[in-house]
């Protein structure tokens, strides 16, 4: 920024600087820009009321944020009632950048933040539900895909089963000696039971 947006700018920081002091009744002697080579802070308030804030950023040179400069200059001006960060201090200066924000002087951007706010028709559709005997009917996740894309066409998990060889959504047949729940002994015999010795065995 050349001499001249730098003098535009530490006069809007002073007027602002002097608005917020009024409101809370607090005294300084003066706001200027901070020295070029001072890199160690953004800010800095003085026991007398002199308060320095850095208007450039420290790697890059380029111009800080007015929003940015401002939390600066709240926070250097809550020095001139609390000289500590202690609780009472971050107190006051979160009731001078809250009234600085209602008075439209601190103005900050969320990271990110689009510049138009969506409309509704950005707002996600409801899924709609089909009714069966006005009962609505819950699909599967395989139906579901199928009426997005189109019948015949095969979920990502099918097409992965088969590039596998899995049979997806078959039960693999039951063994004939395997295991079936209430059956079996507990001596370790596990061979299933014929007909008729099930019919034996419930006398």
């Amino acid at each position: 920024m050349d001499a001249q947006q730098r003098a535009e700018l530490l006069l809007r920081l002073r007027h602002d600087g002097s608005r917020i002091a009024r409101h809370f009744d607090l005294r300084y002697k003066s706001i200027d820009a901070e020295r070029k080579n001072v890199k160690s802070r953004y800010g800095h308030c003085t026991d007398e009321g002199r308060i320095k804030i850095r208007l450039n950023h420290v790697r890059t040179g380029n111009p800080l944020k007015y929003s940015s400069l401002i939390d600066t200059l709240c926070h250097e001006l809550a020095h001139l009632k609390h000289f500590d960060h202690g609780p009472q201090f971050k107190d006051f200066f979160w009731e001078l950048l809250q009234w600085a924000r209602k008075e439209g002087i601190y103005q900050p951007k969320r990271r990110g933040q689009a510049a138009v706010a969506p409309g509704p028709a950005a707002a996600p559709r409801a899924p709609k539900l089909e009714l069966r005997n006005g009962v609505p009917v819950f699909l599967s996740p395989r139906e579901v895909y199928a009426q997005n894309h189109n019948n015949n066409a095969v979920a990502p998990w099918e097409r992965w089963a088969e590039t596998l060889n899995i049979n997806v959504g078959k039960r693999k047949p039951r063994r004939a000696g395997r295991k079936t729940k209430g059956t079996g002994s507990a001596s370790g015999d596990h061979k299933a039971k014929t007909p008729r010795e099930a019919q034996l065995s419930l006398f």
